[in-house]
């Protein structure tokens, strides 16, 4: 019985302090395009649409005073290419990824063809009906076989 006092009041009882820092940008804009979604500092993962003649994206950013900050593949930047930002302190490293969506010349038209309407056979189309009606007749059955009684 002392064990499990002892075990109690070491895990519920004794304060446990758990320090512990996220490594994120505090803000991020884009000078020359725009964010998919406003920017949060815990989603790592953008989309930037661009006009189709920048070929770099200019990011503006606040971090803390001891972490670092570099972009990788931010030159002749195409539709669908990744721009990665990453910051690194002393022990963390964390990647933010933009992919770039830039504007087409053209807009290409898609005509869908309107399908025709197959037509859906008896059971599927009153399945929502006939399954619980087989269901409780089969429940009915079962009760009648179980409790049946000779009077």
């Amino acid at each position: 019985m002392k064990n499990w006092l002892f075990f109690l009041f070491l895990v519920f009882l004794i304060p446990i302090q758990v320090k512990a820092e996220d490594l994120k940008l505090n803000s991020l804009s884009i000078k020359n395009g725009e964010l998919s979604i406003p920017f949060d500092p815990l989603n790592t993962s953008y989309t930037i649409l661009l006009e189709k003649d920048i070929e770099k994206v200019d990011f503006l950013y606040e971090v803390e005073n001891d972490v670092s900050v570099t972009i990788q593949d931010n030159i002749n930047l195409q539709n669908n290419s990744i721009v990665t930002l990453t910051i690194k302190n002393a022990s963390d490293t964390v990647n933010y990824t933009f992919q770039i969506l830039k504007e087409e010349e053209e807009i290409k038209e898609v005509f869908l063809e309107e399908k025709p309407e197959e037509k859906l056979n008896f059971m599927y189309q009153y399945k929502i009906y006939i399954i619980p009606a087989i269901c409780f007749i089969l429940l009915f059955l079962s009760y009648k076989v179980i409790f049946w009684h000779k009077k």
